[in-house]
C-alpha cells in the first residue's frame, strides 16, 4: 500500500467515524477551556508587543481537543513574559514550533476542552 493509499484510507475512516458524532453531544470542560483562553492571551499579548498574527484556532465539540496557532516574526520573551508563556504552554498536550518565512509558527493542543454528555 503506498503512502497516499493509505492515507486516503485513513482519512475516510476518520470521516465515517466524525458522522456519527454530534457536536451538540458534547458539554464544555471549563477547567480545560480556561488553559487554552490563556494560551490564547499570552499569544495575543506577544502579538500585540512584537507583532505576528493567529493563524487559526480550532473548536470543534466532536474533536474534544482545542487548538491554536500563531506566528510570531521573533519569539522575544524576558522577565514574567517568560513564565506567563512557560505557565500557559505546560498545560498542553501537544506543541509545535517551526520556522517559517514569516518568523516562528507555534502551535498549541490543550486536551479535553470538551467532553461526551453522559
Amino acid at each position: 500500500m503506498s503512502d497516499y493509499e493509505f492515507a486516503r484510507q485513513f482519512q475516510d475512516a476518520f470521516e465515517q467515524m466524525m458522522a456519527k458524532l454530534n457536536d451538540n453531544d458534547y458539554l464544555v470542560d471549563e477547567k480545560q477551556q480556561a488553559k487554552l483562553l490563556a494560551v490564547v492571551a499570552v499569544f495575543a499579548k506577544q502579538i500585540k508587543e512584537i507583532g505576528g498574527k493567529f493563524d487559526g484556532y480550532e473548536l470543534i465539540p466532536r474533536l474534544e481537543h482545542g487548538y491554536v496557532t500563531a506566528t510570531f516574526p521573533v519569539v522575544d520573551l524576558i522577565g514574567k513574559s517568560v513564565r506567563d508563556f512557560c505557565a500557559a504552554l505546560s498545560e498542553a498536550s501537544a506543541i509545535t514550533m517551526d520556522a517559517t518565512d514569516d518568523g516562528v509558527c507555534i502551535s498549541v493542543t490543550i486536551p479535553n476542552v470538551f467532553y461526551p454528555k453522559r
